[in-house]
């Protein structure tokens, strides 16, 4: 082959050559291209993916450690100011407990408590000839001889240090004074007594558990036995008679159709029920229920007689008045006031004051402290009863006084 045929090759080679690059050169600048937003692509994932990863992993982090820390330094501030508040509740509970002592100590020294459970107790050491009329408390009549001090006067520390407002609020009510002058439509006083009717079952229960558990003798649970009796007894029948003076069938008393329960019914009956179911454990509690229960009905029974009502042997007048109040308001004083009912009244007396008195030193104040609660939630519930029977009341009620 001739130079100029090689020449001639080689330059038809790199024109061929050429030739290939223009027709491969666009391929190349688009695989160049192509790569270039690849990696490019791939390097932004990667760092999106380290930022998503650092944000997931911010617990492996200093920073993260800070947050941890401010939530275990939050919580634990949270657990100190908890201790802290139950520590500032236990010294308000010493600071009372040694208020009652001092209470007691003022009591013993003035002896003037204890002289007048010595001459009540005297007086009622000789048993009634009325067979029906239950026994002296037992406790009662142990004031008069040594064992007074085992009776600490927890009644009436609650009364007058502890619950004073609270105790006007369960003893003193609109719905009373009305009902003392004879100004109640019969519709309310029905829904009163009803209301009142359900929860009998609950506070037999209650007082049973109390004579089981509260009471430590046979003659103790003697004297509580003959009240359950008289409730069980007397004060269902005056029910059954009041329920037919106001037109109550025996159907609607328990039926909640015309007369469905109340909240203040319900509130009252689960604190019985649960007063009851806990008796064994807490004693104390289920005293103080009962205890307000009747000490309260007491006052304002005593409180009518004393200055709102007259009795007279036709019957219970109110005062200015001619016309005497029907039978389901007067045997309803009847059954709360007397000495045989001030009996009873000083038995839980007694006996909240006897199961005080077995405390020890390091339980007493927690147990006071749950003690006052009791009395005083019991007075609320006494008012919380009284404001839902003058609600119906209202209803109907002409403040017309009755007729001459």
């Amino acid at each position: 082959m001739s130079p100029r045929g090689r020449h001639t090759n080689a330059s038809g080679g790199l024109n061929n050559s050429v030739g290939i690059f223009s027709v491969a050169a666009p391929a190349f600048v688009s695989l160049f291209v192509f790569r270039r937003r690849f990696f490019r692509s791939r390097s932004s994932s990667k760092r999106k993916k380290d930022n998503d990863n650092d944000s997931s992993s911010a617990g492996n982090s200093p920073n993260s450690s800070v947050s941890l820390s401010s939530d275990v330094l939050l919580e634990d501030a949270s657990t100190a100011a908890s201790l802290a508040i139950l520590e500032r509740e236990k010294e308000k509970d010493v600071e009372i407990y040694l208020q009652f002592k001092a209470f007691c100590e003022d009591d013993n020294n003035n002896n003037n408590n204890n002289k007048a459970r010595a001459a009540q107790s005297n007086q009622t050491n000789q048993m009634s000839t009325d067979e029906s009329s239950p026994p002296a408390s037992p406790i009662m009549m142990g004031a008069s001889s040594s064992a007074a001090v085992n009776i600490l006067p927890l009644a009436r520390f609650l009364q007058e240090e502890m619950c004073h407002d609270e105790w006007r609020g369960a003893t003193e009510h609109a719905f009373v004074r009305a009902m003392l002058r004879h100004e109640l439509p019969k519709n309310s006083m029905a829904v009163y007594l009803v209301q009142d009717y359900r929860f009998l079952d609950s506070f037999s229960r209650l007082l049973a558990a109390v004579l089981c558990n509260a009471a430590v003798n046979l003659q103790e649970r003697r004297f509580g036995a003959s009240f359950l009796a008289l409730i069980l007894s007397d004060e269902n029948d005056y029910f059954v008679q009041s329920f037919k003076a106001l037109g109550v069938p025996a159907d609607e008393r328990t039926r909640k159709k015309k007369f469905p329960d109340q909240p203040a019914a319900d509130a009252f009956i689960s604190a019985m029920d649960d007063a009851a179911d806990n008796a064994a454990q807490k004693p104390h509690v289920a005293v103080a229920l009962l205890l307000v229960c009747e000490w309260a009905y007491q006052t304002w029974a005593e409180e009518a007689l004393a200055v709102a009502v007259k009795r007279t042997e036709d019957g219970m007048y109110p005062l200015g008045f001619s016309k005497a109040l029907p039978l389901y308001v007067s045997r309803w004083v009847d059954l709360h006031s007397g000495p045989d009912f001030a009996r009873v009244v000083t038995y839980f007396q007694d006996l909240l004051g006897a199961v005080c008195f077995r405390w020890s030193e390091d339980e007493a104040p927690t147990l006071l402290a749950e003690t006052i609660s009791t009395f005083r939630a019991t007075c609320h519930l006494e008012k919380g009863f009284w404001d839902m029977a003058w609600e119906f009341a209202k209803v109907s009620y002409t403040r017309r006084p009755p007729k001459q």
